[in-house]
C-alpha cells in the first residue's frame, strides 16, 4: 500500500532526463516555452484551502498560465526552475 501511495510523489524525476520533444508529444496540451519567451515565474506556497496545494504562475510574451501542484515541495520547485531560469523564478 505504501509503494501505491508513493506512486506518484516522485513522477516529475522522470522529466529531468526526458528530451523536450518527448515530453511534449505525451499528450496534446504539452506545450513548451522558449527560456527567451520568458518574462516571470513566481511561486505561492500553501495557496489551497488546506494549505497543501501551492501555486506556480508563468509569464511570457504576453500571456498568462497558473498550475497548481502538491507533489514536490515550493522550495524545490524553484531550485528546479532556478536552474534553467536563474533569477526569473521567484
Amino acid at each position: 500500500m505504501a509503494a501505491t501511495t508513493m506512486a506518484g510523489m516522485n513522477l516529475h524525476i522522470r522529466y529531468l532526463s526526458m528530451p523536450v520533444a518527448g515530453i511534449i508529444v505525451e499528450t496534446n496540451r504539452d506545450f513548451n516555452i522558449e527560456p527567451n519567451q520568458m518574462e516571470s515565474i513566481k511561486i505561492k506556497a500553501d495557496f489551497s484551502d488546506d494549505k497543501t496545494g501551492h501555486e506556480l504562475r508563468i509569464k511570457w510574451t504576453g500571456v498568462k498560465t497558473t498550475f497548481h501542484f502538491s507533489d514536490i515541495s515550493p522550495k524545490y520547485a524553484k531550485s528546479l526552475l532556478k536552474q534553467t531560469f536563474g533569477n526569473l523564478a521567484k
